[in-house]
């Protein structure tokens, strides 16, 4: 009885692309009728994105899925099809969001461990300041500062280049004195 009504639902899902495919655009309807919540749920339970990326996304898998139904083998089922679909749009999205990332909010995030957040307020200039203070400090202080700027502590740190705590905190000190002349903030 249960295998009957799932060849039932995936008869109609083959059914209704059939129809797509040989002209009935409208019928397509009912594809997203039928999913979009599932979509939805499967990325936004898997990705942190805003209610504005999720309807790209959602947009883009069903424009996406509707280009390819040619491709979609109707011995198959069709939601890990479309769920497929919908996770490599959400990648796509993920990657070109990441190169879009501008040089300025990169250096901007980095600058958060050496400045108060609540006292300055960053421009662009004031970015580009720190980023040349930063290029200009020794090799030892500069790998401090892009460490802590990843996050690191300052244990962690002193782990990872094997000096004490304390060489970590006289070296940052360091740095951040000459990050703030260099750019007289």
């Amino acid at each position: 009885m249960f295998l009957s009504i799932i060849n039932k639902e995936e008869n109609s899902d083959s059914e209704i692309i059939s129809e797509v495919i040989n002209g009935n655009k409208d019928k397509f309807e009912h594809i997203i009728r039928k999913y979009d919540k599932r979509v939805y749920l499967l990325i936004r339970k898997k990705y942190y994105l805003t209610n504005d990326e999720m309807d790209d996304i959602m947009q883009d898998t069903f424009i996406k899925c509707y280009r390819s139904l040619n491709s979609f083998k109707k011995d198959r089922n069709f939601y890990p099809w479309l769920a497929t679909i919908a996770i490599n749009i959400t990648k796509d999205f993920l990657k070109k969001k990441i190169k879009r990332k501008s040089r300025v909010d990169e250096l901007y995030e980095r600058s958060f461990f050496s400045f108060d957040s609540d006292s300055v307020n960053h421009s662009i200039d004031e970015l580009d300041r720190i980023n040349e203070a930063i290029n200009i400090l020794d090799k030892e202080q500069k790998e401090i500062v892009l460490l802590r700027g990843e996050g690191l502590s300052y244990k962690e740190i002193s782990k990872k280049l094997n000096i004490p705590v304390g060489t970590v905190m006289s070296r940052l000190n360091r740095a951040r004195k000459k990050i703030l002349e260099k750019c007289k903030i």
